[in-house]
């Protein structure tokens, strides 16, 4: 009788140490995973005409996005693909019309099933945010005035947004996230699956100092 009492304590007790070890494993995997979704960001977006969000990871470990979606203000749409370390994965409604706009896009590229992102970015207001399968927002952004009559619209987006109207919003320097309407400026053309590009040309304001300095020069 007593030996198997034994046995019987013995499996008892090795079946609540399995237990504990699976509780901490799924316990580290939700960390990381938690982890590995903080490092994926909305680098650039396109709202107008050829429409395409990229997204950069800015971890060095590679992101499943099996189970995650896009959506705008109104609408979502499920997504999927890779991203390597350091990565970037273009989302598009056409996957052509990208193509035949963009000549080399270095990154993998995934087309939205019904040919439109969300319900339709809208140019003058409107929202992007990334979802995690677990429904939480990995990141969002946002541009003109938020309206609280959004499906999607939540307490976090920036009122107002962003307020350049050019037709590609760029995190300038690349993969700059202060979660700040500023982290982003207007480009009139984009770099999709790449490095955004810092423009470091004269604005209008020290042209005009040059041309009047050269005009005293000449003057004299």
């Amino acid at each position: 009788m007593y030996p198997k009492i034994k046995l019987i304590y013995k499996l008892c007790k090795g079946v609540e140490r399995m237990k504990k070890t699976l509780a901490l494993t799924a316990i580290t995997i939700l960390i990381m995973s938690s982890q590995a979704y903080s490092d994926v960001i909305i680098n650039e977006i396109s709202r107008d005409g050829v429409v395409w969000v990229e997204l950069h990871n800015t971890g060095s470990g590679e992101v499943d996005l099996s189970g995650w979606k896009i959506r705008n203000s109104n609408g979502e749409d499920p997504i999927s693909g890779r991203i390597k370390p350091g990565g970037y994965l273009v989302i598009c409604e056409s996957s052509q019309e990208l193509r035949s706009h963009y000549k080399d896009i270095p990154s993998p590229i995934f087309e939205i099933r019904d040919g439109e992102l969300g319900s339709g970015l809208k140019a003058n207001s409107d929202m992007v945010a990334l979802v995690a399968p677990d429904g939480s927002i990995v990141d969002q952004v946002n541009w003109g005035i938020p309206s609280s009559g959004w499906h999607f619209y939540n307490s976090a987006l920036w009122n107002p947004g962003i307020l350049d109207h050019s037709p590609i919003l760029a995190r300038i320097p690349n993969s700059f996230d202060r979660d700040m309407p500023e982290d982003f400026k207007g480009l009139a053309s984009g770099t999709p699956g790449s490095m955004n590009q810092v423009y470091n040309g004269l604005g209008t304001v020290s042209w005009g100092k040059i041309k009047a300095i050269f005009a005293g020069q000449k003057r004299r």
